[in-house]
């Protein structure tokens, strides 16, 4: 198959549909990059492209693809000043790809925070947390049977009754998962002999054959697979430790690559080669681990939409019929919630001058369940600031490490007792030998989190090298 460059998808009919869009995007991972560095440098491209990659679940690949685009540029423009010179016509060309790769980049993250602005989680209402909590007590109590109602159900629709207890965290273990869960589950291709021959490589050889398929000397295709994805994530990030090492520069999140870095000056020829192609090398293993990154996600993200549409229904149903069975009990259970909530049955009205108490944002109930589905200890806190709003926090703690996220709620007027949304004013993790270090998204922290305890250290310290 011929490969695709930024001419031709800038060359592609004006009347090219959405769904032949997807279908290019989603070929494969070169091209859906090729797709990206088109939109941002061609000035003519199908309208239909930008509006396919502006949908929110293309939004994080959208900005890794750039970021691999920008390190690519960042080598071809400092080969091209050495060879030709600064003002030569190969380096203005970079320099000026370079510099519309940049905008877009920055563009889209400024796209994907906006959008996350206006599609925060929506607040669930006071009821409604009480009947969930209720639920979730009286499931509780009669836990054997609501188990039994989950099995006779997800046994009618034809999947595995524990569908909902994927593996979170390791690929591999996903991979075989998905692969015993029946003709419903997403689908993940069979585990080659090639594949499996991968698996059982010492870390040693494995490295070697990243190695080389960086180069494409020779090009492993099998690196893809599912199986493999974390294991090569973490033989990408050892490739990159030992290159920034060799080129003398401060380790940075996703080996990135500063313009600072970039010089040869004083070099001979022969040293100064040495060392572009040392940086060739550190762009490409970049470019790697961001694909390895985004293969990850998107397997990740088919299993969470799957299992959420398969298991929501499973457990409304199953919770209904416990419900349906033990009216009392849940009339009990809505009764303690009640309780410890301090929510009377009659409706007393407020005096002008109280603020309406405000419970944590859903986003710190999402998170908190995410992280101790990888195995953390969670908790939630909520409070009252001095100055009348409010303030939640989530902590998470696995072995010495420490992951919060922090979240504020100021008050309109305190006569309304109307508030703000709540706001995210913190995300960060401590580690005891590296401190408190900020991250920089919430999706960050998850992705951390999922990391598994040995060399997590090193990944932290990534992010502390971004932060200084």
């Amino acid at each position: 198959m011929t490969k695709l460059r930024p001419r031709d998808i800038a060359a592609l009919p004006t009347d090219t549909t959405d769904e032949q869009i997807t279908a290019l995007l989603t070929s494969d991972y070169e091209t859906f990059c090729t797709c990206v560095v088109a939109e941002a440098t061609r000035r003519h491209i199908p309208k239909q492209l930008r509006r396919v990659l502006e949908k929110p679940e293309w939004q994080d690949d959208w900005v890794d693809a750039l970021i691999g685009a920008e390190a690519s540029l960042q080598i071809a423009v400092l080969r091209a000043r050495y060879e030709d010179g600064p003002h030569s016509t190969r380096a203005v060309r970079n320099t000026q790809a370079l510099a519309a790769v940049r905008t877009r980049l920055h563009a889209v993250r400024s796209y994907a925070k906006r959008h996350a602005a206006r599609h925060r989680p929506v607040e669930l209402p006071a009821e409604h947390r009480e009947v969930r909590a209720a639920m979730k007590l009286l499931v509780r109590e009669h836990l054997a049977e609501y188990g039994q109602i989950i099995t006779e159900l997800a046994a009618g629709i034809g999947v595995a009754a524990d569908l909902g207890r994927a593996p979170a965290a390791d690929t591999a273990a996903l991979t075989r998962w998905l692969l015993t869960a029946g003709p419903a589950a997403p689908h993940v291709p069979a585990i080659t002999d090639r594949a499996q021959q991968l698996e059982h490589m010492t870390d040693e050889d494995f490295d070697r054959v990243v190695a080389a398929d960086v180069q494409r000397d020779p090009e492993e295709v099998e690196l893809c697979h599912p199986l493999l994805l974390d294991r090569w994530g973490a033989s990408l990030a050892r490739l990159a430790d030992i290159s920034v090492a060799q080129l003398g520069l401060p380790p940075r999140p996703m080996a990135t690559i500063a313009d600072v870095d970039l010089t040869v000056a004083g070099l001979d020829s022969d040293a100064a080669y040495r060392r572009i192609n040392q940086f060739r090398f550190l762009a490409h293993v970049q470019q790697r681990w961001l694909e390895q990154k985004t293969l990850a996600r998107r397997l990740r993200q088919r299993v969470a939409v799957w299992q959420d549409t398969v298991t929501r229904p499973l457990v409304e149903s199953a919770r209904g019929e416990l419900k349906r069975r033990h009216p009392d009990g849940y009339a009990e259970a809505l009764a303690v919630v009640r309780g410890r909530q301090g929510v009377r049955p009659e409706v007393v009205p407020r005096p002008p001058e109280s603020v309406e108490p405000s419970s944590a944002p859903q986003a710190a109930h999402v998170f908190m369940e995410r992280v101790m589905e990888v195995g953390w200890d969670a908790r939630l806190e909520v409070g009252q600031r001095p100055d009348g709003g409010f303030q939640a926090r989530v902590d998470a703690v696995r072995d010495a490490a420490l992951l919060r996220a922090a979240y504020t709620r100021k008050i309109k007027n305190k006569g309304g007792g109307r508030g703000h949304a709540w706001t995210l004013t913190f995300v960060g993790i401590r580690v005891s030998d590296v401190g408190w270090v900020r991250l920089p998204r919430l999706s960050d922290a998850v992705d951390l989190a999922a990391l598994p305890s040995d060399g997590f250290s090193d990944a932290v310290k990534r992010y502390q090298s971004a932060d200084e």
